[in-house]
């Protein structure tokens, strides 16, 4: 198999790394930030030099914006890599820039208006009728909680003040519809085929309540070889992408209506935890796929037909707060050899009394499970088996959503219906 190095800067690729070494990869992490020196100890290997690691290394994977900046130093190497960009780390990092690039490409965005300072961004939306409201995201590789909607003048204004007054970035007219991220993965010249489409929970608490995490859980539907939504996307990105020879997964997070797709984001990395819930609908080795895309070869995944779906399985203090250093060693039961098929570990560490908690971040795993579809019920199979894995694990304090895809029905549904998918 292949030896693999995976450059991360806060642990987000963990779940993969287990998965290739599952596949029988070696696999070295690099991962500098402390909080996460026993993130998957006894489990993967990790380099605290990835300069030395690279040139030995078959596949190289950076699985965060921001690591983008390293491009021409691991082009020189002439290694296979994934999801190195310098421009796409760009456009994900600054707002107005990702607006323009969707601009050009003829894909519809919101009303959106670019600000330079907070009281720029006061200005701009004085005067101007609420409506829905408005969102307010800055720009940077910041928490998801900065990114804030607001319906009211005085919760505009008290989530103005939680920003420094020199931030950066845009605001965007809130839109009704149905919001489905598209993704596609590029090999450098062209698209690698089939297409997906990811419906995720974003909220902390079941209900969607709760703080914004960036994902607690998704639905990952295969789109074969392209629909009108697809076509109206990251489809219009492919002259682009191949301009700039980018190799890696790209997706266009939108929010659907009866008469359009409006582009809210671009992202050139893996999403979390959507990858994990393609990876578990590959019907090949996640391996050769990533190889094959890095390598410029591959022209088409292997996947499956069924609903994919993924929940992420956390412990306090999580999301609120990072753990403290003694916050490491809680046994966690259940992960036995049928379990370890369906999950992707993170903050996890192995030693001879078994499977324990590292003390990184407190997102322990993603459980994961495919499931045929009944007429228009696309879930309920992949729900059934993802929460009993779930409910088998045991740890203290445990905590996942439990309505992971149960708004999916319904909304392909009514994609359908408006002539999406």
């Amino acid at each position: 198999m292949y030896r693999i190095l995976l450059m991360s800067k806060e642990g987000d690729g963990l779940g993969i790394a287990h998965r290739l070494v599952q596949e029988g990869c070696v696999v070295n992490v690099w991962l500098p930030d402390g909080r996460f020196d026993k993130a998957l100890k006894g489990i993967v290997g990790r380099t605290e030099d990835w300069k030395e690691e690279a040139p030995k290394s078959d596949l190289i994977i950076l699985d965060c914006v921001g690591l983008g900046k390293l491009e021409p130093e691991l082009k020189s190497l002439q290694k296979p890599t994934l999801g190195c960009s310098a421009i796409m780390d760009k456009i994900e990092l600054d707002r107005s820039m990702g607006m323009e690039l969707f601009r050009r490409a003829g894909i519809k965005i919101p009303e959106t208006y670019t600000f330079t300072s907070t009281s720029e961004a006061d200005k701009l939306v004085k005067g101007m009728a609420w409506q829905k409201g408005w969102v307010i995201k800055p720009n940077g590789n910041i928490s998801t909680a900065k990114t804030m909607v607001v319906k009211e003048q005085t919760m505009w204004d008290r989530c103005l003040s939680s920003l420094s007054p020199d931030s950066t970035g845009i605001v965007q007219r809130v839109l009704d519809g149905i919001e489905v991220s598209t993704e596609g993965w590029f090999n450098g010249h062209e698209w690698v085929k089939p297409f997906n489409h990811t419906f995720e929970e974003k909220r902390f608490l079941s209900g969607n309540l709760g703080c914004n995490t960036g994902c607690m859980g998704n639905v990952v539907l295969n789109a074969n070889g392209g629909d009108t939504l697809t076509g109206e996307t990251v489809e219009r990105l492919a002259g682009f992408l191949a301009t700039i020879g980018y190799r890696g997964p790209l997706d266009v997070n939108c929010i659907v209506t009866e008469d359009g797709a409006y582009a809210l984001e671009a992202t050139s990395r893996m999403g979390y935890d959507a990858v994990e819930a393609l990876a578990e609908g590959l019907e090949e080795p996640l391996s050769d796929m990533l190889y094959g895309v890095a390598c410029g070869r591959r022209q088409a995944m292997e996947l499956t037909d069924q609903t994919m779906i993924a929940v992420r399985l956390s412990i306090p203090p999580w999301p609120v707060r990072k753990p403290d250093t003694n916050d490491h060693g809680t046994p966690i039961t259940g992960l036995d050899d049928r379990a370890l098929h369906h999950v992707f570990l993170t903050d996890v560490y192995r030693d001879n009394e078994g499977y324990k908690t590292a003390g990184g971040d407190g997102v322990l795993l993603k459980a994961t499970a495919i499931g045929p579809a009944k007429g228009s019920d696309l879930t309920t199979a992949a729900r059934s088996t993802v929460y009993r894995l779930l409910d088998r694990i045991q740890v203290s304090s445990k905590q996942y959503r439990v309505d992971i895809g149960e708004r999916v029905n319904k909304e392909v549904s009514q994609l359908k219906k408006w002539g999406w998918l």
